[in-house]
């Protein structure tokens, strides 16, 4: 009965996570699999480049696997680069979508009291 459990518990590390992979609205599935530190994480980053800058004032959206940037769950350098690990295509909303619901029930919470 324990080795059962064992094998239940570890089964979800044995199947890789699977994120959105490439540039802007241009992304496909991708499964990330390996040892690779940060193997079992998606990233998002927010990327300036110097060029297109004129094109697109807010910067483009890479998404890839974590490999090589990713040790812990959450953003760093502001929201820059985000890392997450909580399931499956955890890195397909765009960081501003988070702020908006946010900034919305603060402003219910506040306009109710």
């Amino acid at each position: 009965m324990r080795s059962l459990l064992l094998v239940f518990l570890l089964l979800p590390s044995v199947f890789p996570i699977k994120c959105w992979i490439g540039f802007d609205d241009k992304v496909d599935e991708g499964d990330c699999k390996g040892t690779v530190k940060g193997s079992n994480f998606c990233f998002k980053a927010r990327l300036f480049l110097l060029f297109s800058d004129q094109q697109m004032p807010g910067g483009h959206i890479h998404k890839d696997c974590g490999y090589g940037q990713c040790e812990e769950e959450g953003c760093k350098n502001g929201t820059i680069v985000c890392c997450c690990s909580t399931g499956d295509y955890c890195n397909a909303a765009p960081s501003h979508l988070i702020v908006t619901p946010l900034v919305a029930a603060a402003a219910a919470a506040w306009l109710r009291f």
